[in-house]
């Protein structure tokens, strides 16, 4: 399905954090917001959703045992009605762009912008859901990446898995809303700031 949600607007700080971009320069300001204008006219991004049985965590688990669904989160899904795996992505025109573009400070923005851009997408698209399966009386879990067979992984294109739940206990409150939250325990000490 393509996205039907609002994105969360560009963030420059975290493009900047993403781009190990610290102290940037006027220089280096304008070069990223020119590359941020470019990748807004590039940009498509298109959310791919599937709903599946929580079974499927021990079918992949017998057919690939070293997956994901093998073990990691296994144990944070396993009281969910039910899961969507979804894939989020940024098309093909920004890889292109990036590919072909020879300036490597350039490609640098580029690719901190698609890494910032792609998870606003996630969590934009988490939010959506959330609020339409609220007003149902169901949850989502946090949601995690997910190694779905023939889905290529790369800079703009992730996939993600999180479960749905009746039960408001299993409802993670704190749930990623982005990923530019300083206080962040998944986030190191020197990254914080």
């Amino acid at each position: 399905m393509s996205q039907h949600f609002p994105i969360t607007p560009p963030n420059e700080e975290e493009i900047l954090r993403r781009a190990a971009c610290r102290q940037p320069s006027e220089d280096e300001l304008g070069l990223m917001r020119e590359c941020l204008r470019d990748a807004e006219y590039l940009i498509d991004y298109h959310i791919t959703e599937r709903n599946r049985p929580v079974s499927i965590l021990e079918e992949l688990k017998e057919e690939v045992p070293d997956s994901f669904a093998a073990g990691l989160h296994t144990e944070e899904l396993k009281n969910c009605s039910s899961l969507i795996i979804f894939t989020a992505s940024l098309g093909d025109a920004i890889r292109e762009e990036i590919e072909e573009d020879g300036e490597a400070e350039k490609r640098i923005f580029y690719q901190a912008i698609c890494a910032e851009r792609l998870d606003a997408l996630c969590e934009s698209y988490c939010d959506s859901k959330e609020k339409r399966l609220n007003e149902n009386g169901a949850y989502i879990t946090p949601h995690y990446p997910f190694f779905w067979k023939d889905v290529k992984e790369d800079a703009y294109t992730t996939t993600r898995i999180m479960g749905i739940s009746l039960d408001p206990q299993s409802h993670a409150p704190e749930r990623c809303r982005s990923c530019y939250v300083k206080n962040c325990p998944s986030r190191s000490k020197e990254i914080r700031s």
